[in-house]
């Protein structure tokens, strides 16, 4: 999902006055006296307060985390919507490194900057490295993965017409199966296909989603994994056995018991690829 800006719709609320009847016939002038009654000075009009608008920055029920595929530090803001107010949530987020779970108000959103530079507060022609609003997105677990140029968000349990429809959203669990959920679309020259392989098992793993599709581009695929744990590795699109030396890993997956979900998160060139590894809640 790429950065969105919303628009905050304002209702506005229209004063008006009625009067009726027909004005007063003048009446004829008659004959003036002079007043014996003493001056009175103008009223003096007494000010009113102007109410002050604050925003809360409250945590929301909506968790974020942040993975940095950048090639820089970058500072994780939350912020509010409306009047808009922000608080640094994670300062120099180190490439190759995850943020712990953070709850932007609601409405509200989480935005993404270059360390130490950029607004948090802006709303129009933002330099934000990544940013995900609350009211977008489905689900109260999320994932924002932002790279050098765009940004991505996966949720963790989307609605269950969602899985299959969108690559953002991530398949459930199974409670008969451990799985691994593999996305890849930041390995820079493996757009055209990568397969699976887990050590010590011979030939390419093949996706729950449906035999024979391969990572790149938006697919995002699930695989069942030992819940004893081990290694997998990513072989190119062209090894058809996966018996050629993989171009990434081997990266290790803990042990996990049946019905439990890791997500690996793979970018970077062939050769020097690197991986975050999630457990999903």
């Amino acid at each position: 999902m790429r950065r969105t800006v919303w628009a905050v719709a304002l209702t506005a609320v229209l004063l008006g006055g009625c009067g009726g009847g027909s004005p007063a016939a003048p009446t004829a002038p008659g004959p003036t006296q002079a007043s014996t009654a003493a001056p009175t000075e103008a009223p003096t009009e007494t000010p009113t307060a102007t109410p002050t608008q604050t925003a809360s920055l409250a945590a929301g029920s909506i968790g974020y985390r942040v993975v940095n595929q950048t090639a820089a530090a970058v500072d994780v803001y939350v912020r509010s919507q409306g009047l808009v107010q922000a608080s640094l949530a994670t300062a120099s987020l180190e490439p190759g490194a995850v943020t712990a779970e953070l709850f932007p108000p609601e409405p509200g959103a989480i935005v993404v900057l270059s360390a130490g530079k950029g607004d948090p507060t802006c709303v129009s022609s933002c330099d934000f490295a990544g940013e995900a609003t609350s009211n977008t997105g489905e689900g109260n677990h999320r994932i924002l993965v932002v790279g050098d140029g765009d940004a991505t968000e996966y949720w963790a349990n989307p609605k269950p017409a969602s899985v299959g429809a969108f690559a953002n959203a991530l398949r459930p669990a199974d409670p008969a199966k451990a799985l691994v959920i593999i996305e890849a679309s930041g390995v820079t020259d493996g757009k055209f296909g990568l397969r699976v392989t887990w050590a010590g098992v011979n030939g390419c793993a093949d996706a729950l989603d449906a035999a024979g599709l391969m990572l790149g581009g938006t697919n995002v695929l699930a695989y069942a994994m030992d819940p004893a744990g081990g290694a997998l590795a990513l072989h190119a699109g062209s090894d058809a056995t996966c018996s050629q030396p993989p171009v990434a890993g081997p990266f290790t997956i803990a042990a996990a018991a049946a019905g439990s979900r890791t997500f690996v998160i793979a970018w970077g060139a062939t050769g020097a690829v690197k991986a975050v590894v999630l457990p999903l809640p």
